[in-house]
């Protein structure tokens, strides 16, 4: 038997595909984190806040794709250490919840990368 080969297409997402989409904790990537981090009162807002930010920035730049792979690693260094190297430990939570939030967003908008 023959093993047929079936072909993807994948597209950029377009600032038109999520009009009207509303933050949902369902939308996250899947996170194993420690419940110090996910059970803190700024955990969820950062989630939130980092989600929605990239979909912005895609109205902004009108559903051009915006992150390139290295561009996605400054953004998640850029958020989780201080210039110097050294770990946000005061907004640890807050920093956590707005990677994760921004990389889910990244991973729906751009799933053709992630």
């Amino acid at each position: 038997m023959k093993r047929q080969q079936v072909q993807q297409t994948t597209s950029s997402a377009s600032s038109d595909d999520f009009k009207g989409l509303s933050y949902s904790p369902a939308l996250l990537l899947d996170a194993h984190l420690s419940a110090f981090i996910t059970d803190h009162p700024h955990f969820s807002y950062a989630c939130q806040f980092g989600f929605e930010s990239y979909y912005e920035a895609i109205q902004k730049h009108r559903g051009k794709t915006l992150y390139s792979c290295s561009q996605v690693v400054d953004f998640v260094w850029d958020n989780l250490f201080d210039e110097n190297g050294k770990g946000l430990v005061s907004y640890l939570s807050y920093s956590v919840g707005y990677v994760l939030g921004g990389l889910s967003a990244i991973a729906l908008g751009q799933y053709q990368d992630a």
